[in-house]
């Protein structure tokens, strides 16, 4: 008789067991069916489809775009990326100030242009290699470039890091080719440099004058 009993309880407790399963189950799929629906294609993600959305589309649109923000038409996104492709052609294009004609004929080179970067703290020099036999001394490691501040006369240097070394190209690895740009990073102490100083970049018997910083 106690054996029986002791089946039973057993068989029991199995069965709640069971039905608890399919309770917290059902209690599963029904939050599930509740929750709302936040998939959505990649593009819609990331706020690049071309197509108005509309409709219950519209909860899928993720937060960071505003609710009434219109969607971009592909016109205006060809157009934008036009004007950042003018942009950056614009940047790579050889500074009218420069003697680059003179610059190409004796050192193979075009100036493009010296900025300030890294928050006003270094100067950005760059320029473009047109032949490259005639550009190779502006690549000796042995050569100490520097930028000098026409208003002050101070040199500003090539920075040198203990892992990096110095911030500029050099020909040690025979890989220095003609139609690419190159940069040098000189350091800028104190934002000493501002928009619109003139400077002269040097780089061993290379001289480059009157250079505005941009």
């Amino acid at each position: 008789m106690q054996s029986s009993r002791k089946s039973f309880l057993a068989l029991f407790g199995v069965t709640l067991a069971i039905s608890g399963v399919g309770v917290a189950s059902d209690a599963a799929d029904e939050a599930s069916d509740a929750a709302p629906d936040t998939s959505m294609p990649f593009a819609e993600a990331v706020g690049t489809n071309t197509d108005k959305v509309t409709g219950s589309e519209e909860a899928a649109v993720p937060a960071a775009r505003p609710a009434d923000a219109p969607a971009l038409s592909r016109e205006q996104l060809e157009a934008a990326m036009a004007e950042a492709q003018e942009r950056r052609a614009a940047l790579l294009r050889p500074d009218p100030a420069a003697p680059n004609e003179i610059l190409a004929e004796r050192w193979g080179v075009e100036v493009i242009g010296i900025w300030r970067t890294a928050g006003g703290y270094m100067l950005d020099f760059r320029f473009r290699v047109v032949d490259q036999e005639k550009a190779l001394p502006l690549f000796d490691h042995r050569t100490k470039p520097y930028v000098t501040a026409e208003k002050s006369g101070i040199n500003l240097p090539v920075p040198v890091g203990a892992k990096t070394g110095a911030m500029r190209p050099t020909n040690r690895g025979k890989n220095i080719k003609a139609d690419k740009t190159y940069y040098m990073v000189f350091a800028n102490p104190d934002m000493h440099l501002k928009p619109g100083d003139k400077v002269s970049v040097v780089i061993g018997d290379f001289r480059v004058e009157h250079l505005t910083v941009n």
